[in-house]
């Protein structure tokens, strides 16, 4: 089953779908706007085979794609910005720290790769 939109990112129903459906697997769009539905209007006419019979040569196995950048990007940014900033060796922790004061973070980890 795949699923999309805003309300794909809701882990509980998508734990109870996987539960309760039947489904054998749940895969969860990570274009979570409209943007999901024209992509998957876009597979589906390119690999139905009334449609285009194309064959399928993509399999979107990880969704957790993007840019990297290194430190020295992010800070001449943030600096560029005006923003105050704190880098953190031991992040948990400064964190919950944080956290723990009502204070609000911005956490980059970086692009996220396979193997």
């Amino acid at each position: 089953m795949v699923i999309s939109g805003g309300v794909s990112l809701n882990s509980v129903a998508n734990g109870r779908i996987v539960r309760e459906s039947g489904f054998k697997d749940l895969y969860v769009m990570p274009a979570a706007g409209d943007n999901g539905t024209a992509i998957g209007a876009v597979f589906y006419v390119w690999n139905a085979k009334e449609k285009l019979n194309q064959p399928r040569n993509f399999v979107h196995l990880n969704p957790y794609i993007g840019t990297q950048y290194s430190n020295q990007q992010i800070e001449t940014i943030l600096k560029e910005s005006k923003l105050p900033y704190q880098f953190h060796e031991d992040i948990e922790s400064a964190t919950a720290d944080e956290l723990t004061q009502g204070k609000f973070i911005g956490w980059f980890q970086g692009q996220w790769k396979l193997g």
